[in-house]
C-alpha cells in the first residue's frame, strides 16, 4: 500500500512541477513576444516639451518624465502600452473639439468655400460624410492594438504566477506525502 502511494504522490508532484515550469515558461515567452512585437513598430513615447516652447499636456500628464522621448519597448511594460493608448485618445479627442465617435454625427453640412451652408437643389442643406469620425476609426485601432499588448502582458503575468503556484504544490505534495510513506 505504502508503495503504491508514493507512486501517486510522486506521479501527482511531478505532474504539478511539470506543468508549472511548462506555463512558466509559456509566460516569459509571451512577454518576449509582446516585447519583440512593440520593439518592431518602432513607436516612440513623445515628449511633454516640444522644441518649438509648446506643450503636449497628453504626454505630460501621462508619460513619466523619466520615459519621456524613449522607445515605447524600453520604457516600463506594460504601463508604457496604456500611457500610449491614452496620448493617442487624448490626441484624439483634442483634435475632434471633445467629441467621441458616438457622439459625433455620420453625416454634416457641406460648406462652400466661404463657410456657408450649400443648398440642394430640394432646398435641403447638401449633407457629406464627417471625416471627424475617421480620426476616431483610426485611433480606435491604435488604441485596440496597444491595449491587446497590455492584456497579453498581463495574462502571462496571471499564467506565471499559476505557474509558480503550480510548482509550489508540486513541492509541497513531496514534502508532505513521503513522510506519510515512510514505516513507523
Amino acid at each position: 500500500m505504502h508503495k503504491y502511494f508514493l507512486g501517486w504522490i510522486i506521479l501527482i508532484a511531478v505532474s504539478f512541477i511539470g506543468t508549472g515550469t511548462l506555463m512558466a515558461v509559456q509566460g516569459f515567452q509571451a512577454q518576449k513576444d509582446v516585447k519583440a512585437n512593440v520593439t518592431a513598430e518602432k513607436i516612440s513615447l513623445g515628449v511633454a516639451e516640444k522644441a518649438d516652447g509648446t506643450r503636449d499636456e497628453a504626454v505630460a500628464e501621462f508619460v513619466p518624465a523619466v520615459y519621456q522621448g524613449k522607445p515605447l519597448a524600453e520604457a516600463k511594460l506594460p504601463d508604457a502600452l496604456l500611457w500610449q493608448r491614452e496620448i493617442i485618445r487624448e490626441h484624439t479627442l483634442t483634435s475632434t473639439k471633445g467629441l467621441t465617435f458616438a457622439e459625433m454625427p455620420r453625416t454634416i453640412p457641406k460648406l462652400d468655400e466661404a463657410g456657408n451652408q450649400i443648398i440642394g437643389e430640394d432646398g435641403k442643406p447638401v449633407m457629406m460624410l464627417n471625416a471627424a469620425r475617421d480620426i476616431w476609426t483610426q485611433s480606435t485601432t491604435l488604441q485596440s492594438a496597444l491595449l491587446q499588448g497590455y492584456m497579453a502582458w498581463k495574462l502571462s503575468e496571471l499564467v506565471m504566477g499559476l505557474g509558480a503556484a503550480f510548482i509550489f504544490m508540486g513541492l509541497a505534495a513531496l514534502m508532505i506525502g513521503i513522510p506519510l510513506t515512510r514505516k513507523k
